[in-house]
């Protein structure tokens, strides 16, 4: 069964992460948050802007989230807030990359089709290794 996750992000890099969320066939983006809400009905790839940050309070139903954030300053802030907040953030991992054994990593990475993370590599958390990293 997959899992119910939140994509936290609307803008541009939002589009790749629910690609990649839907290409593992282990996750069920339930919805965006939108760090700018207006308001307005919005659907990204057929996922639906639920609402804005008021929603990231305290984790409902749905305790997961991803970041889909591309500036990393703005990544490190709202990262920082959702561990502080009680979300969860997996790794979410494309099935097109390639993560050797030993590689160790924390809480909150995305690792990018076509990527390959070689042996011994440690990632901390909240990292985005994207699209055809070595």
């Amino acid at each position: 069964m997959k899992q119910p996750i939140l994509v936290v992000g609307s803008g541009g890099h939002c589009r790749a992460i629910l690609a990649l969320l839907m290409s593992t066939g282990q996750w069920n983006p339930v919805g965006i948050i939108d760090l700018n809400f207006s308001g307005a009905a919005e659907s990204i790839l057929g996922v639906s802007v639920v609402g804005g940050t008021e929603m990231l309070e305290t984790p409902g139903d749905v305790k997961t989230v991803v970041l889909a954030i591309g500036d990393n300053q703005a990544r490190k802030e709202w990262f920082e807030k959702m561990q502080e907040k009680g979300w969860e953030l997996p790794n979410v991992v494309s099935p097109d990359a390639i993560v050797t054994q030993g590689c160790v990593m924390n809480v909150g990475n995305v690792i990018m089709p076509r990527t390959f993370i070689g042996p011994e590599v440690v990632l901390g958390s909240n990292n985005l290794v994207n699209t055809g990293a070595i």
